[in-house]
């Protein structure tokens, strides 16, 4: 365990959207780690109980990403959101620029932009040569892309990029990405996904606190063993930040992070469902960030950088963290204190594509992989007919891993849980067999987090603490909707996806 006196490069990103948040455990407030291997040695050293936290549980297989500081384990918890240390325990939250309502001159805000984003990115690499970026053809990478070859032309000459993409070589996400590193001259270093991969994922996902979904990782294992390199920089908050999009929702149309139906497929008993809406309420609007005073949209975009942003993308890149450091663009305070200055409705696509004219290369006339269009004409037809899909994630789960997941479903490890609606669960699990789709949808979620969390249940021998197991006639009712819902869903994915 690492004390907080030491150099620690997290430190120095605290104050951003996308810090990296070390584990560390209540008792001793002043140690902390990325490892989480390493947390339940410490606790074991410690003679501190390992055991499961039930309303972590239910969250995960609920919303499906953690919220607040939770892990899966009590006891064990992330550093806050954009806080500072003080030592003993004690925790400052930093300054969040405000919201505005500014409409400002496009070419004088776009040159203000872009020179935030050189400011950002020269911070990172300061001190480094060999520099790793994630690339893929979508446009927030790009905009990473672009920003480092002008730092690359100007002041920092001698830096060495490598280009990190994954999946499908015929895909849009991965030709486009090397498109892009081809017309910088730099190296790109292609990982492929596969049954094995997702499979692999599962099990890396159990070994790092199963708080992330294995579709989440891709390649990031392997990026995280790309040798040689003094810092991996990527743009994932580019579409939170830059676009004001979160999952395909705008800003202006932001939902409350926890949904009025937890559980929808009716999987758990009615006794840990309840337990868990009570404090997931508390974690959620305990905030030092969120005032009386603060309006609606903005938090509603706090809650979303501070839980879905940071539990379930950032958690993903902090199991590269371990090896090497990770930075991501758009993230401190003088790039998206610009953008929340805005009026929200003008936060919208256009400063991407005024942003690229301003960057090297020519990047706008690479097509945007989402719908192999040019980002800035999609009135017009695609330009390709490249594979939109870099994964078949959903394919190989209920395909070819299939027995591993029924094995790991059935299990003891996950039986015993008791927090289960038992047939409930059962039927989900005869609904979910019946996909037929190559993407994922929010059952194969809840499947393959359930697959990890066994995996981390048999790594670590981790116990929980026993409750009633006994379902009530309202668990039995909750698991007739829940499956008729699942079943519905799952036959109009069918449909549509056909």
């Amino acid at each position: 365990m690492q004390n907080i006196l030491s150099n620690s490069y997290w430190l120095e990103s605290t104050n951003k959207l996308g810090g990296v948040y070390p584990y560390y455990n209540l008792e001793e407030p002043d140690s902390f780690t990325l490892d989480f291997s390493e947390i339940l040695s410490s606790r074991k050293a410690s003679n501190l109980a390992i055991e499961l936290d039930e309303t972590a549980l239910v969250t995960k297989m609920c919303i499906p990403f953690l919220i607040g500081d939770r892990t899966l384990i009590q006891g064990v918890s992330k550093t806050p959101w954009v806080s500072n240390y003080k030592g003993k325990g004690r925790w400052v939250p930093h300054y969040l620029p405000p919201h505005g309502n500014l409409i400002p001159e496009k070419n004088a805000f776009t040159i203000k932009f872009k020179e935030a984003l050189l400011a950002e990115a020269r911070d990172y690499i300061e001190g480094k040569k060999n520099i790793g970026i994630l690339l893929s053809g979508g446009m927030d990478s790009r905009i990473l892309a672009g920003v480092i070859r002008e730092l690359q032309l100007t002041d920092r000459p001698e830096i060495n990029v490598v280009c990190l993409t994954w999946g499908a070589s015929d895909s849009r996400d991965v030709v486009y990405a090397q498109r892009i590193a081809q017309q910088f001259g730099w190296e790109i270093v292609h990982y492929p996904l596969s049954p094995e991969t997702l499979l692999r994922n599962i099990k890396f996902s159990g070994m790092h606190g199963a708080e992330f979904s294995a579709f989440h990782l891709h390649a990031m294992e392997d990026v995280a063993n790309t040798p040689n390199l003094d810092a991996i920089l990527a743009g994932s908050y580019g579409d939170s930040v830059g676009r004001a999009e979160f999952s395909g929702s705008h800003v202006t149309k932001l939902k409350p992070v926890l949904p009025k139906i937890l559980d929808k497929y009716g999987v758990l008993n009615s006794t840990s469902l309840q337990t868990a809406k009570r404090e997931l309420r508390n974690d959620v609007i305990d905030s030092a960030h969120i005032l009386q005073s603060t309006s609606v949209l903005r938090q509603r975009e706090i809650e979303q950088e501070m839980h879905y942003m940071r539990r379930m993308l950032q958690a993903c890149m902090q199991t590269i963290a371990i090896k090497t450091p990770v930075y991501q663009l758009f993230t401190s305070p003088d790039v998206f204190g610009l953008m929340w200055g805005l009026d929200p409705e003008v936060r919208n696509n256009d400063w991407y594509a005024l942003l690229l004219q301003q960057l090297p290369g020519e990047l706008l006339n690479i097509p945007w992989a989402r719908n192999g269009k040019l980002y800035h004409q999609q009135d017009k037809p695609a330009l390709d007919n490249l594979s939109k899909s870099y994964h078949q994630y959903g394919k190989w789960l209920r395909s070819d891993l299939k027995q591993e997941v029924l094995n790991r479903l059935n299990s003891d490890a996950i039986r015993n849980l008791s927090i289960f609606n038992d047939k409930g669960l059962d039927r989900l699990i005869k609904n979910w067999e019946k996909a037929i789709t190559t993407g994922i949808n929010s059952v194969d979620e809840s499947v393959v987090w359930l697959c990890s969390l066994h995996d981390m249940i048999e790594v670590y021998d981790i116990s929980r603490t026993p409750i009633s197991t006994q379902n009530s006639l309202v668990d039995t009712v909750r698991g007739c909707v829940g499956d008729l819902y699942a079943t519905t869903f799952i036959r109009a994915r069918n449909i549509a996806r056909k």
